[in-house]
């Protein structure tokens, strides 16, 4: 068994199977998962897929959306998770069938008469490389050939540095707030690299994190004045806390290099902690983030690291960053920013933009005189 961390325990003193996808390296996750089903003397599965919440987004605008007639709930493409969630954390089917419209929706999803709405021209319509790229779908497999192939299909999602990365950047967002408002937080990351001529880069992340829920905003997402009184009845207001209402609480896991040096954090909701070497060789930065409705949070930390390439006249630098599954509404913006009267002979487009928390590099190359 696995214990989890200290800001975790509230949730769970071990992992379970509905928490193992817990690290960003995917294949480490599965590995996992495999033995909580040995422990649990299952069948260990050979192969393992992961998907978010989008696939079922593009299916929904694919079909046109759907019905459940029975409650009366409409599935659309921007409210299918939020009223999943109201008739699983509602009991509506009962106590007894707690998942029940689960398999309810992706029956109706699945059946001829929603499958044949679907024209080869809407699936081609469908951006698959945006898709691929935000990691929508992962998969590891003990088939060595086919493992071949999720890693030609770029999918396989390994956390691991590029040999000519002089820094490096993967975000992990994990709720631990038992709701679901994810949902309704923006993020946005702003990162900093101050090279000098020795090599020394000042580390400088910001994060601004907004609970923008508005008031009545999931009544009118679920579509509850539709409903019948019977229906809305179970949209108590401790449903509504559960569907997003409540705080979001958020640890915010950041890798960086193994050798990066802690300068000092801070955050309103506690203390930052750098662990060195906690996981696959990165030193991780866990940073508390809680904001309530309505609300803005930011917190900052800094910390050095270092660029081996280059002189005292001229540095180049590569700072990678590693994608993280389905953070749409999150930007990074990254910046380089030098000292001693440095000048950029050479920069990506993406120093400086908003970017999607999706693989790519920000270079550069620095001269001083």
């Amino acid at each position: 068994l696995v214990l989890t961390p200290d800001w975790f325990q509230g949730l769970s003193k071990y992992l379970s199977l509905r928490d193992a996808n817990f690290w960003p390296d995917f294949p480490t996750s599965a590995q996992e998962i495999r033995n909580l089903f040995i422990l649990a003397g299952e069948k260990s599965p050979e192969t393992i897929i992961a998907v978010t919440p989008e696939l079922v987004r593009i299916w929904l605008e694919l079909i046109g959306g759907t019905r459940m007639a029975k409650w009366g709930v409409n599935f659309t493409p921007e409210n299918f998770d939020l009223v999943l969630q109201f008739l699983v954390e509602s009991k509506i089917q009962g106590r007894w069938g707690v998942k029940q419209p689960v398999m309810d929706l992706l029956s109706q999803m699945i059946a001829p008469y929603s499958v044949t709405r679907i024209t080869p021209a809407d699936v081609a319509a469908i951006d698959w490389d945006t898709f691929f790229q935000e990691k929508h779908i992962q998969a590891n497999s003990q088939d060595k050939q086919l493992q071949s192939i999720f890693e030609n299909w770029g999918i396989a999602n390994h956390l691991e540095r590029q040999e000519d990365a002089d820094n490096f950047l993967a975000f992990d967002f994990i709720s631990i707030g038992a709701n679901k408002s994810e949902k309704f937080v923006w993020s946005r990351l702003e990162h900093n690299s101050l090279i000098a001529p020795d090599g020394s880069i000042q580390n400088t992340l910001k994060i601004t994190r907004t609970h923008a829920l508005k008031p009545g905003e999931i009544s009118e997402q679920l579509g509850e004045k539709t409903w019948s009184q019977n229906v809305r009845d179970l949209l108590t207001p401790d449903i509504v806390w559960k569907l997003g209402a409540g705080e979001n609480r958020t640890m915010l896991r950041v890798w960086v290099p193994y050798d990066a040096e802690f300068i000092s954090g801070v955050s309103p909701s506690g203390v930052v902690r750098a662990l060195p070497r906690a996981e696959r060789d990165f030193t991780m930065l866990e940073i508390p983030m809680n904001v309530l409705p309505g609300e803005t949070l930011v917190a900052e930390v800094q910390y050095k690291t270092r660029i081996a390439r280059g002189s005292q006249s001229w540095r180049p630098y590569n700072l990678q960053i590693s994608g993280t599954p389905a953070r749409k509404q999150t930007k990074l913006i990254p910046t380089i920013s030098v000292v001693d009267d440095g000048k950029f002979t050479a920069e990506t487009a993406n120093v400086g933009a908003p970017i999607d928390l999706v693989d790519g590099n920000v270079r550069a190359v620095v001269e001083w005189k």
